[in-house]
């Protein structure tokens, strides 16, 4: 039997491919963890993760269910849940059972912590910003976010457009 590894990456969606992970989850937002199995022939099933501080106290934990994908086992917490908080380093622990039917636990190597957030930078070139009344006139922000974002232009209460950035 070969060693048995995981990998793993924080989402805010279901994913099928863990490229599209974060390696850390972000403090206070609510997170689907996803492990991936390299060498699907040494699981027969896993079943659910541990988030455990340095001393081993369970911190969070969470059923986990199998993604689809093809080439490598791909798991993802059947839901959302708020990662520990900034200050607190973690262990994932994987929990399951190998293709002998033996129950397995595999730790992450290295102790994590969750990401702090920065807040989103919008800028508006004001010093360009010159509007005639009746006149057709273009307005342009700047947005530097590290989570998706909605931009949503109003006149009056009234509003003229909005735009996702996932």
């Amino acid at each position: 039997m070969s060693r048995l590894t995981f990998r793993y990456g924080f989402s805010s969606n279901t994913i099928s491919d863990l490229t599209l992970t974060r390696r850390q989850p972000i403090q206070g937002v609510s997170t689907y963890l996803t492990i991936e199995i390299p060498n699907q022939d040494d699981i027969s099933q896993a079943q659910q993760i541990e988030l455990i501080d340095l001393y081993g106290n369970i911190l969070v934990k969470k059923h986990i269910q199998l993604n689809n994908n093809e080439s490598n086992l791909l798991y993802s917490t059947i839901e959302k849940f708020l990662p520990p908080a900034h200050n607190f380093f973690f262990y994932i622990r994987l929990s399951g059972i190998d293709r002998n039917g033996h129950v397995f636990q595999l730790s992450s190597s290295t102790a994590l912590t969750s990401f702090i957030l920065l807040k989103p930078v919008v800028s508006l070139d004001s010093n360009q910003l010159q509007i005639q009344s009746n006149v057709l006139s273009k307005l342009q922000c700047h947005v530097q976010s590290q989570l998706p974002y909605h931009v949503q232009w109003s006149r009056d209460e009234q509003i003229l457009s909005t735009s996702d950035y996932p």
